[in-house]
């Protein structure tokens, strides 16, 4: 596994959206505006080892994983309603 995306994707100290490019639901979250920092696990040598390893931190078997720093906001539909729940 390389060093960048399983650091990016462990380290969790910012906002971060976890998925694949050819993902629809990893598309629409990157489209909210919540953060430019992602992890696109079919573009990391191993992601599917860096999927398991997350699936089984977090629980969490779909992706993208949403996260707000070390918190797991969820999915796409997660993090649409955590938007709008905090919008200004």
């Amino acid at each position: 596994m390389t060093d960048t995306c399983r650091t990016r994707a462990l380290a969790r100290d910012q906002r971060l959206i976890v998925g694949a490019t050819w993902c629809p639901h990893t598309q629409k979250a990157l489209r909210q505006n919540f953060t430019t920092n992602s992890v696109m696990l079919n573009q990391c040598p191993n992601g599917k080892e860096l999927r398991a390893m997350l699936i089984k931190q977090t629980s969490w078997e779909t992706i993208p994983l949403v996260f707000d720093g070390p918190h797991l906001i969820g999915g796409c539909d997660e993090l649409v309603q955590f938007m709008r729940k905090n919008k200004r």
